[in-house]
């Protein structure tokens, strides 16, 4: 009770910078420190890859395909940081929602499909580019790098990050603080881009491609059972931008259900089609035998908790047996729909 009615009073004090559907166009820009960050990467992957490309011709040792792959990356975060989205995502969780799909399911996997590895490291001069060859493989950095890039500590960490700043106390204080909101958006790009490198860059020994699939498969379980969660949950898990929903016609409960839709589908088949081009590596391998166990594990995984995760939206459905709990309003019917397909 006491939440609804701190959001209701909100509405009445909202500041007139917040965004509404009448202004949101109105809105660009974001944070500068996230548009130099961007703008920086961009840049400095493009010196690395005119260096390559000067050296080995062009389209040498970085493609055409991966620097455009890369710069849809940086498109992407773009939208996701720098556009009305980022305002938006002030007063919306769903939008706060969209933001993080874009920058953990498209610009993550975008930025590792345009191999920047090469580039980061030619676009230092040659003496910095020695010295620092030097001291990491000296250092004990090295031994560091190839833990993190083993599938369980990449997944894990992803995780972590995921569950952890969509708890409802790191999620406000995200939103209450704009360097906080930083670390968030940080935290999902990096442990991202350390899970999808290990999903799209199997090596030898860290697993290969059946440590890639079980990557992938445990990264859309995880993510699933959390949307499917923020979806059938029948309160509202956050307050702090009720003010904002109320802007958009929403509810603080309807808001966080689309939120929660967000994250379970359209961030579901961007592992889907990922997982499906693994796969599809398993018929180009010599011995795929090798994999049986990688892919049986992956595929039992999966299934089981898909349909655990099925049976538990089924059981908050109004009139299933064994039901414990409503949805929200707005998606009481599509529970209940679901239910019937099962």
């Amino acid at each position: 009770m006491i939440g609804p009615m701190i959001g209701s009073l909100l509405v009445h004090v909202a500041d007139a910078d917040v965004v509404t559907p009448a202004n949101v166009w109105q809105h660009w820009g974001g944070d500068p420190g996230a548009l130099v960050s961007v703008v920086a990467m961009g840049t400095l992957y493009g010196v690395g890859v005119r260096r390559l490309w000067t050296r080995a011709g062009r389209g040498h040792v970085v493609s055409r395909g991966e620097v455009a792959s890369f710069y849809l990356g940086i498109l992407t975060l773009l939208v996701a940081l720098c556009s009305p989205l980022d305002a938006v995502a002030d007063a919306l969780f769903s939008a706060h929602m969209l933001q993080h799909v874009l920058l953990i399911g498209v610009a993550a996997p975008l930025a590792i499909l345009g191999a920047p590895l090469l580039p980061f490291l030619w676009c230092l001069p040659h003496d910095a580019r020695v010295a620092g060859g030097r001291a990491w493989n000296a250092s004990g950095m090295r031994r560091g790098a190839a833990i993190l890039v083993l599938p369980l500590p990449a997944w894990a960490l992803h995780t972590i990050a995921l569950w952890g700043w969509h708890l409802p106390g790191p999620y406000s204080a995200a939103l209450a603080s704009a360097p906080i909101h930083a670390l968030e958006h940080s935290c999902f790009y990096l442990t991202a881009l350390l899970m999808w490198w290990v999903a799209l860059k199997p090596l030898r020994g860290h697993g290969g491609i059946a440590g890639s699939l079980l990557v992938l498969v445990g990264t859309m379980v995880q993510s699933g059972a959390l949307g499917a969660i923020l979806t059938f949950s029948g309160t509202p898990w956050y307050y702090s931008q009720s003010a904002g929903a109320a802007l958009w016609h929403l509810t603080a409960l309807e808001d966080q259900q689309l939120a929660g839709l967000i994250m379970w589908i359209p961030a579901g088949f961007a592992y889907l089609i990922a997982l499906l081009a693994v796969l599809r590596r398993v018929f180009d391998v010599a011995e795929p035998s090798k994999l049986a166990g990688g892919i049986a594990a992956a595929t039992v995984l999966f299934v089981a908790t898909s349909k655990s995760m099925s049976m538990s939206g089924a059981a908050r459905a109004p009139g299933v047996p064994m039901a414990t709990a409503t949805p929200g309003q707005p998606l009481a019917g599509i529970a209940a729909y679901l239910y019937t397909l099962h």
